[in-house]
């Protein structure tokens, strides 16, 4: 085994995820037909789960490719339609986990590190 590639393509330990959070939470975000969901990993506290009950991976790409095609071809004046898609993002995906991060005891402002899976 080559030095330093003993973990290569498999799975990291939860030790090498933790030491991750010592910059701030680290946020996995797994998207899937079947469930949707975050873990938030947090030096000071067990890893905590986030259900993200209103998306998928379809609604996700409807989303992107309509950002795309409002933002490339409607021109600035109509980027309102933009907006809209970005606050359903947000409602669906990124409020739940920061209102997670602000039970946790995270202050606003803190560095934070998403992931995707």
């Amino acid at each position: 085994m080559l030095l330093g590639l003993a973990m290569f393509l498999g799975p990291t330990p939860f030790h090498a995820l933790e030491r991750a959070a010592d910059e701030g939470p680290v946020l996995i975000v797994n998207i899937s037909e079947i469930k949707s969901d975050s873990i938030i990993l947090h030096t000071s506290t067990e890893p905590e789960i986030v259900n993200l009950l209103e998306i998928t991976p379809t609604g996700l790409a409807e989303v992107y490719l309509w950002l795309r095609e409002a933002l490339g071809e409607f021109g600035p004046t109509q980027h309102h339609y933009g907006v809209k898609k970005v606050l359903c993002v947000w409602e669906s995906t990124a409020q739940p986990i920061v209102e997670k991060l602000q039970k946790m005891g995270v202050p606003p402002g803190s560095q934070i590190w998403w992931w995707a899976s």
